[in-house]
């Protein structure tokens, strides 16, 4: 309770810039929670067998066999296990090229979110600042407001820049993390639509290919 009035305090002392600097923050919040619980379900989903399984289904030519194990699978691989096993053998390179495209896509939704926060959290910051300021010199003139207001004013300015630093600073650790999860997942697909790939043309020399390719 009493950290939870501190902050309350200097939420009120931070001047009317705290309320963008609020709805700032808790969309930072929404995009690092909903970000790390879908990073957190596909991570697990890879290390399905299912993948390998349909994979070597896919070398064996039972192609019917390999969308069967990659239906209703939120593995991104058995996603373009799926394109491939729906579609003839001469545009399989474009339906993985395409299913790879959407995967990055879902992969780096609302990243843009929390690249604005860190940008735009520190510039609220920065106007209150200036309006703090502003508040402090409109009283520099009467003697007996002085003291109380150009304080007022000054705490308003450091409280509004240091809540615009510290969301950005906090909010830049996670955009980071998901940058780097999403370069890690391109090179992650990439190598297993080359063994997908391969899988097929394996299994155009299988005599008994299905035909339902």
């Amino acid at each position: 309770m009493l950290l939870a009035n501190v902050i309350l305090d200097y939420f009120e002392k931070g001047g009317p810039i705290m309320w963008p600097l609020l709805v700032v923050m808790l969309a930072g919040i929404f995009a690092i929670l909903e970000r790390a619980l879908w990073w957190l379900r596909i991570e697990r989903s890879w290390d399905s067998p299912k993948l390998e399984q349909a994979i070597d289904a896919l070398r064996a030519g039972d192609n019917a066999g390999a969308a069967s194990l990659a239906q209703g699978e939120a593995c991104p691989g058995l996603a373009l296990v799926a394109e491939a096993a729906s579609h003839p053998r001469e545009v399989v390179v474009n339906a993985l090229q395409l299913a790879a495209a959407r995967q990055l896509a879902q992969a780096d939704r609302l990243v843009w979110l929390l690249g604005t926060v860190i940008t735009i959290a520190p510039l609220f910051g920065l106007l209150g600042t200036v309006t703090g300021i502003m508040t402090s010199f409109n009283f520099v003139g009467d003697a007996e407001l002085a003291a109380a207001k150009v304080s007022g004013g000054i705490a308003e300015a450091l409280i509004a820049t240091a809540y615009g630093l510290g969301i950005a600073i906090v909010a830049v650790i996670p955009f980071n993390l998901f940058r780097r999860r999403l370069s890690a997942m391109r090179h992650r697909l990439e190598f297993t639509a080359n063994r997908i790939e391969l899988a097929v043309a394996l299994a155009g020399k299988n005599p008994k290919e299905d035909g339902n390719k």
